[in-house]
C-alpha cells in the first residue's frame, strides 16, 4: 500500500463521520488534523501531547459553522512541512497556524495550497521579518477587538508606515559618472532584537522577494521624511555619506505583497504582539555594517 493509499484510507472514516465532527470542535481536531499527522508519521510520540494541546487551543477558537474538513493533499504538504520544523518554534507555530487556517471556512479566501511550500523555504528569522511586517494589522486587530495590549513595549508604529518600512541604498559615484551600489538595502531590521543573525538580513530579503513575500520598493519612498531621518542621522556609518558628494543616499521602502498579507493572515498569531527593541551593541558590529 502506498502513502497516498493510507491517507485516503485515514481520511476515509473521518468523512463520514463529518456531521458529528463538525458539531464538536474538539473531536474535529482528531479527526481532521491529529489522525492524520500521527498516521502520517509527523510527530514523534514525545511530542504529540504538546502538538495536540496547541491545536486544541487554535482550534477552539474557531466559530463551530466554521470548521470544515481539510483536503488531504492540503493536509500532506503542511504536514510534511510540519515534520522538518517541529524543532523550530518559530516555524512551528506557523505550521500549525496553517493548519488551523485550513479547516477554517472564514479564511478561505486568504488560504492557498502555497503557503506550505513556501514554509518550507523559509529561515526562522525570515518568519519573524513577516511576523513583523504584519505587527500593524496585527495591532489594529486588537483595537477594533477590544483585546489586552502588551505593556511597556515599543510598538510597530515606531518603525512601520502603513506596513511599510524605510529602507535606503547608498552609490558610490564614480568619476565617469556610474553609479555603484555600496550599501543595499539599509534597514532598521539588523538592529531588532527579534533577528538572530543580522549579518544575514540582505540574504533574508532576497529570499523573501523571490518568493513574493516582499516588495522592495527603490523608485518610490514614504513620504513623511521622519521615518528616514533615524536612519540617516543616526547610524555612525550612513551618516558620513550625507553631505559627501562621492555618495547618493536613495530612499525606498519595504512591505508585504498581496501574497505576504495573505500567508500572514494565515500563519501569524492575530491575539499579540511580540516586544521590539533595537540593541545599539550592533550599531558598531563590521559584519553588520559591512553588508555591500
Amino acid at each position: 500500500m502506498t502513502q497516498e493509499d493510507i491517507i485516503l484510507n485515514i481520511m476515509e472514516e473521518p468523512c463520514k463521520e463529518i456531521g458529528n465532527a463538525i458539531s464538536q470542535p474538539i473531536k474535529a481536531i482528531k479527526y481532521f488534523i491529529l489522525d492524520p499527522i500521527i498516521k502520517y508519521n509527523i510527530a514523534k510520540e514525545s511530542e504529540y501531547k504538546e502538538l495536540e494541546k496547541e491545536l486544541e487551543k487554535k482550534i477552539q477558537g474557531i466559530k463551530k459553522e466554521n470548521l470544515k474538513e481539510a483536503k488531504v493533499r492540503v493536509l500532506a504538504n503542511i504536514n510534511e512541512g510540519l515534520k522538518y520544523s517541529i524543532d523550530d518554534s518559530e516555524l512551528k507555530e506557523a505550521f500549525l497556524n496553517l493548519l488551523k487556517s485550513s479547516i477554517d471556512k472564514s479564511k478561505e479566501n486568504e488560504f492557498h495550497v502555497s503557503f506550505s511550500e513556501i514554509l518550507k523555504q523559509l529561515e526562522p528569522d525570515e518568519a519573524r521579518i513577516i511576523e513583523y511586517l504584519n505587527s500593524g494589522d496585527v495591532f489594529r486587530f486588537l483595537i477594533e477587538n477590544k483585546l489586552p495590549l502588551p505593556t511597556n513595549m515599543i510598538y510597530p508604529f515606531s518603525f512601520i508606515e502603513n506596513g511599510r518600512i524605510p529602507k535606503i541604498d547608498v552609490f558610490k559615484m564614480t568619476s565617469n559618472g556610474a553609479h555603484n551600489q555600496y550599501i543595499k538595502n539599509f534597514t532598521w531590521l539588523s538592529f531588532l532584537n527579534f533577528i538572530e543573525t543580522p549579518e544575514k538580513i540582505n540574504i533574508y530579503l532576497d529570499n523573501l522577494q523571490r518568493l513574493n513575500i516582499i516588495e522592495i520598493e527603490s523608485q518610490k519612498y514614504i513620504a513623511n521624511e521622519i521615518f528616514y531621518k533615524s536612519i540617516l542621522t543616526e547610524h555612525p556609518k550612513v551618516k558620513t555619506f550625507i553631505n559627501d558628494p562621492n555618495y547618493q543616499i536613495e530612499k525606498g521602502y519595504i512591505q508585504l505583497t498581496t501574497v505576504g498579507k495573505n500567508l500572514a493572515k494565515c500563519c501569524c498569531n492575530y491575539d499579540k504582539l511580540k516586544e521590539y527593541k533595537i540593541i545599539d551593541e550592533r550599531f558598531f558590529d563590521e559584519k553588520i555594517l559591512n553588508q555591500d
